[in-house]
């Protein structure tokens, strides 16, 4: 079933019960992500950003990562919190990062001085539009 846009933006919620269960196909979730990356629009056709999506042994080891380079981070103190924290994500289906290539940003400042400052405030502006329109077709 098709949601019209503007039920699906105020249904869209955050989900912090992270778990396994799949409720659309991988085939579905690249589906979705290819047409946020070819459709959303970005400053000067940039097309900056640059989605991940990792499943199964590939999302584990993102999130055993992440974990350990925190465990590093917080040294001695005490980790309860933050462990209880990456193995809620690591129980998730999969993961999706959202990632901005800073060459496309670099050579746009180049080419177009003038609005140099602006193209990693615009970089960002685009991958929170990607967000909003991955998390929504989910």
């Amino acid at each position: 079933m098709t949601k019209d846009f503007y039920t699906a933006i105020k249904e869209r919620r955050s989900i912090y019960g992270i778990n396994n269960e799949v409720k659309v196909s991988d085939e579905k979730i690249k589906e979705i992500v290819e047409f946020a990356v070819k459709h959303t629009p970005s400053a000067f056709n940039s097309q900056s950003s640059r989605l991940v999506v990792l499943t199964g042994e590939a999302h584990n080891k993102l999130w055993d990562i992440t974990t350990e380079t925190l465990r590093k981070a917080v040294g001695g103190g005490d980790f309860t919190g933050t462990q209880q924290k990456m193995d809620s994500f690591k129980s998730g289906y999969g993961t999706i990062l959202f990632l901005e290539d800073e060459s496309v940003v670099k050579s746009l400042q180049e080419q177009f001085a003038t609005y140099a400052d602006n193209f990693p405030i615009w970089s960002q502006h685009t991958s929170g539009m990607h967000q909003l329109v991955v998390w929504t077709a989910l």
